[in-house]
């Protein structure tokens, strides 16, 4: 830029002229990377390094957190416990002697809310019975569930889906365990759940010896009369001779 000034005396060498330098400075521009995805507690490390400034150098990052808290540097570190969409924000300043300019950008980082594996209530059947496992009810909470994984203890590998069916033969108590996953790939996108199926043993009648009296009044014992299980045992006599059982 030149200033030219002229006297008015109209003498030559009447007029002089000066030059000066303008510089306008141009705004920096903050970019505080790509979203994350992270697990309640876990450290988020963030950074600014693709942050850049057209026609200088970045002079200061300053970070702040949805805690309030703040920190300086081109990466910083932070953890939030609380599932749910945070936005963390960055500052940059450039150096520009004649007054540094700014600029922000936010990153979103979602903490994952665990999924919910609901494997159903506790069941108790027959030796042969067929039963379904229906992983139908679980769910999660802000996303999708990808996987679903049934795991039996009297079988070797496990099941890879929402439903399964499958039969019991040997009587007694084993169990189930639900595994499902969420879309996260993160700590805590993996639930589970446990369930007991109980197939039950049939009981043992034992009515007593034989029995040959002439009396009329007969004692009957049916005290030798077990179940595997342990259940409690209902008791009903049949006399054979037509009589309503007792």
């Amino acid at each position: 830029m030149a200033l030219v000034v002229r006297d008015e005396s109209g003498a030559p060498l009447n007029s002089d002229r000066d030059t000066m330098q303008l510089v306008i400075n141009e705004t920096p521009i903050a970019d505080a990377g790509p979203p994350q995805t992270v697990a309640p507690g876990e450290e988020i490390i963030v950074s600014g390094r693709a942050s850049v400034d057209p026609d200088g150098e970045i002079a200061e990052f300053r970070w702040t957190f949805p805690d309030g808290s703040t920190a300086r540097g081109l990466r910083a570190a932070h953890r939030i416990d609380t599932p749910g969409l945070h936005r963390i924000r960055l500052t940059v300043s450039d150096n520009f002697p004649g007054g540094a300019a700014e600029d922000d950008s936010e990153v979103l980082i979602t903490v994952n809310a665990a999924p919910v594996a609901v494997a159903g209530a506790d069941i108790l059947i027959a030796p042969g019975d067929t039963v379904t496992f229906d992983a139908g009810q679980s769910f999660d909470p802000d996303g999708r569930l990808v996987n679903y994984r049934w795991e039996f203890d009297d079988l070797g590998a496990p099941l890879e889906s929402a439903n399964v069916e499958r039969a019991y033969v040997t009587p007694g108590v084993w169990s189930a365990q639900l595994v499902v996953s969420d879309d996260s790939g993160v700590a805590n996108g993996v639930a589970s759940d446990d369930m007991t199926i109980r197939v039950n043993s049939s009981p043992e009648a034992e009515a007593g010896p034989p029995v040959e009296t002439d009396r009329l009044f007969v004692e009957l014992d049916a005290s030798g009369s077990v179940d595997a299980d342990g259940d409690a045992l209902i008791y009903r006599w049949d006399m054979g001779d037509g009589s309503p059982p007792v």
